[in-house]
């Protein structure tokens, strides 16, 4: 039976922690687990909470870093696996992962395994944007979390990927409009300082300069900044392949972007003038070009 660690880096989320843990415990019962929890400065019921559930718990100092939390619980865990999530994620249908687990002469064929995340973009319309993300990988030793800000761990070949089981993800209600400023808040001071080091080439500079335009998007006194900001993601992007899939994907979500500032500010020729730049670059279209059509 393969032993699975589970971490989360955790700060002033008693209002969804409970949740989440109690949505784990089915996992946490059907396979060797370990559950490890670091809380990074909570002064609410956050500690009480996630003390009543981990198996491990850590109080670690906050350094705008999230790569760097991450790697905190990742230092605990013994084993075969890693499941990372974070508070206001909620697993869904953990049946598959279990049998997954459970099946040693299956689970030994991968490296990593992907399954989709639900996130919820307006609870009074029910609207959720669903992607793929490998949340869940081999401990190998000299890998780490990578990124201060939507940190990642690089990616392990060959992958398994969950059909059905899920993460609802809760942290991104666009009606909470006070909620999506304050994340917004913290999260361009981590940029700020992310943006002024070198930016990587290609789709992942232009991924990183793209996560910054949406905050800045979010941040009223800043959103101006915005299509400077897409731009410089979109020159990086343009070298690449017309065939290169995260050309297609990125460059549809950083005019979709720059898109949404213009609508929202009223400014109904921009929006369109940037909607016929993009169909002019990319007459094949990507996967958000709903998103794009909606603001013609």
């Amino acid at each position: 039976m393969a032993t699975l660690n589970i971490g989360m880096i955790v700060k002033n989320e008693e209002k969804r922690l409970r949740a989440t843990l109690e949505a784990l415990q089915p996992l946490r019962n059907a396979v060797d687990c370990r559950l490890i929890i670091a809380d990074t400065g909570s002064n609410d019921g956050t500690v009480a909470i996630a003390q009543e559930f981990a198996d491990i718990f850590l109080q670690i100092t906050w350094e705008n870093d999230f790569a760097k939390a991450r790697n905190a619980t990742l230092a605990e865990a013994k084993g075969d696996w890693f499941f990372y999530l974070d508070a206001d994620e909620v697993l869904t249908e953990p049946e598959e992962l279990i049998q997954f687990l459970n099946n040693t002469k299956q689970q030994k064929k991968y490296r990593s395994i992907t399954l989709e995340i639900h996130n919820l973009v307006s609870e009074k319309r029910d609207v959720w944007k669903n992607f793929s993300s490998t949340r869940i990988f081999r401990i190998e030793p000299n890998t780490y979390f990578e990124g201060a800000i939507h940190e990642f761990y690089p990616r392990q070949l060959p992958f398994y990927e969950l059909k059905r089981c899920h993460l609802k993800h809760y942290g991104y209600n666009n009606d909470d409009t006070v909620f999506m400023q304050q994340k917004s808040k913290r999260n361009l001071a981590i940029f700020d300082a992310r943006v002024a080091q070198e930016i990587p080439d290609g789709s992942r500079g232009a991924k990183l300069l793209f996560d910054y335009a949406e905050s800045l998007a979010l941040n009223d006194e800043r959103k101006e900044q915005t299509a400077e900001i897409v731009r410089r993601g979109i020159a990086l992007l343009l070298p690449l392949e017309i065939s290169d899939s995260f050309r297609v994907i990125l460059l549809a979500r950083g005019y979709s972007i720059m898109m949404s500032v213009a609508h929202n500010s009223h400014r109904p020729t921009e929006c369109l003038q940037m909607g016929e730049e993009y169909f002019n670059l990319q007459p094949e279209r990507g996967i958000w070009d709903m998103d794009i059509y909606g603001f013609l």
